[in-house]
């Protein structure tokens, strides 16, 4: 029987070929409710895959896309260094608009209908919620829900082409605004604030070793599978 790789020759230790590929991550195969997941700019984080495998084991199929290509905002580095209005920060932020990344948002949803899906919604997590909202204007997705959203203004809510979900923390206020606008569109809001916990708790910021932020993250989640469950 021949041994794994029966050679003396040793892998090239030196390549420096940068690999051409999207580094897409899903969860929940077999399930057929899509959920487009846009997390936040801390890119691929072992706390954003937790929500995401929380979020397919009730039942839906999730697809993250690669927004950032490697290229995502490192937490040692945050808060930027000299607070958010550093130039640096606030160029990266610039760079990130949806009409640059609505290409991988439209594959995430192809993905997602190759996979089996038959109906699709968002979840965007702060920064990605500016991705939904923007996809929900658009009628890519049929609903959206918005946790600890960032990069969401009225004028985009008020012309959601389908349900909203809003889930605001003590550090964001409570969005009213938001939902006020979300209802003028004519369709179902669910709204929930989380007044004890922090912005980016359901997401790479979160402190799972934290009994409160444990549950408020239960519940958030409890609370898009229902809404999901009931808007697609």
């Amino acid at each position: 029987m021949s041994s794994c790789c029966p050679t003396e020759v040793l892998p090239n230790a030196d390549a420096t070929y940068e690999a051409k590929f999207d580094n897409v991550y899903i969860a929940g195969m077999g399930n057929k409710k899509g959920l487009v997941f846009c997390g936040d700019i801390f890119g691929p984080h072992p706390n954003t895959f937790q929500v995401a495998d929380t979020l397919a084991a009730k039942g839906f199929l999730v697809v993250i896309p690669d927004f950032f290509r490697g290229k995502h905002w490192p937490l040692t580095r945050f808060p930027p260094e000299g607070g958010f209005t550093n130039p640096e920060f606030q160029s990266y932020l610039g760079s990130l608009t949806y009409d640059r990344l609505k290409e991988r948002f439209e594959q995430a949803v192809a993905i997602l209908k190759g996979c089996g899906a038959e109906s699709i919604g968002g979840a965007g997590f702060c920064w990605g919620a500016g991705q939904v909202a923007r996809a929900l204007e658009e009628g890519l997705i049929s609903s959206g829900a918005f946790v600890h959203a960032s990069f969401c203004t009225p004028e985009l809510m008020e012309k959601a082409s389908g349900p909203v979900c809003l889930c605001p923390t003590k550090d964001d206020g409570e969005q009213l605004d938001l939902k006020e606008a979300a209802e003028k569109s004519g369709h179902k809001v669910v709204y929930h604030y989380y007044e004890d916990v922090h912005h980016g708790f359901c997401a790479a910021r979160a402190n799972f070793e934290d009994e409160t932020n444990v549950k408020r993250t239960n519940e958030c989640l409890e609370v898009l599978a229902t809404f999901f469950n009931e808007s697609m």
